[in-house]
């Protein structure tokens, strides 16, 4: 496998052919084609392409000097879906592999986590800094400066763990660019393994089923970590992103307002709070195109009300961490209510 010298970050291809910066080229891509295009929304500030991108490759080269290599496994966590993505887009440029943490997690789910996927060091926002286990060496310490409007981040180490090459060769034969974990609904949680590739194809599906383009602008109200391939469907198509609390609807109205949201992605609890509020208006919702529910079962009496609200029908898909989106519900028909919709292009499905 091909290695390179520490602090230095690995150019984007490497020489046996395999291409484990497809990913970043996403966002090198848009921060070249729309420099000063507005990325993402979160907390009433605008961060343009170019200031995701140049704050992403600061964090490549911290990552790189801290002895990050390709086909390390790298612990993410963030405290703002902004700096995930820079987290994220950070650990791909330098061919290292992301494993989300839900922000939620507590610290001995934190190291069980790291065990079971031998992690080799975390990425994190200081604020998550008791979560993260010992026994590693804290590397450097990045400013909030390396991106407009975020939190300071750190990088630790686990020095105590040493990855076999071969496991290194395995997952990069594979092209691995994340490890992401299934809800663990029927068992044990288990690391599912994710090809660049396949992350690539989930977020092209993503802005396809949806009508994601150019002119959108989605506004995402899931945890960031759970959901990389649709916010990477978005950079793809130059669609702005807005982040917000769900729990906050007057900003969340203004924001629809003020940024010309066009796609609304949320789980049911918000769309409950939002029946049962005045904040959100149904002019609000004027230029909304689609109102997407996932992450947890959509009651119907939530769906009803919500239709007699905004006259609009809330969205479903069906997906899962092993093979992302399969079946997405993409019509206002009140008949297909709760129907997780049709399947998606090169895509099978089999009834047992």
């Amino acid at each position: 496998m091909s290695e390179y010298p520490s602090g230095q970050i690995p150019s984007e291809r490497d020489p046996d052919g395999r291409n484990p910066g497809q990913l970043f080229s996403i966002l090198r891509d848009a921060a070249a084609a729309s420099p000063e295009k507005t990325a993402l929304v979160q907390g009433g500030q605008n961060l343009r392409y170019r200031d995701l991108h140049s704050g992403a490759e600061i964090l490549a080269a911290k990552l790189a000097e801290a002895g990050i290599r390709r086909g390390d496994r790298v612990g993410v966590m963030a405290s703002s879906s902004s700096m995930y993505l820079a987290m994220f887009f950070a650990v791909v440029r330098i061919g290292a592999i992301v494993v989300p943490i839900p922000r939620g997690s507590k610290p001995d789910e934190v190291s069980d986590l790291a065990a079971q996927t031998e992690m080799i060091a975390f990425c994190y926002s200081d604020n998550f800094a008791s979560l993260i286990p010992d026994g590693g060496t804290l590397g450097p310490r990045i400013a909030a400066a390396a991106l407009p409007h975020a939190e300071p981040v750190s990088i630790r180490r686990c020095t105590h763990v040493k990855a076999a090459s071969a496991e290194h060769e395995r997952l990069a034969l594979r092209s691995v660019g994340m490890i992401r974990f299934s809800s663990g609904t029927t068992g044990r949680s288990k690391g599912v393994l994710l090809s660049t590739s396949a992350i690539l194809e989930r977020a092209k599906t993503f802005a396809l089923a949806y009508s994601i383009g150019e002119t959108s602008c989605m506004m995402h109200l899931l945890s960031a970590e759970l959901a990389t391939p649709t916010l990477l469907g978005c950079l793809l198509k130059r669609t702005p992103m807005v982040f917000e609390d769900i729990h906050r609807l007057e900003s969340i109205a203004q924001l629809i307002r003020n940024q010309r949201v066009t796609h609304i992605h949320a789980t049911p609890l918000f769309y409950r709070m939002m029946v049962g509020s005045d904040a959100i208006t149904v002019d609000d919702f004027r230029g909304i195109e689609n109102v997407v529910s996932t992450g947890a079962p959509l009651p119907i009496a939530v769906a009803e009300a919500f239709h007699d609200k905004f006259a609009c029908e809330i969205l479903q898909y069906y997906a899962l961490a092993e093979c992302g989106t399969v079946f997405a519900n993409t019509t206002q028909d009140i008949q297909k209510r709760g129907s997780s919709g049709s399947l998606l292009g090169r895509c099978e499905a089999k009834l047992v």
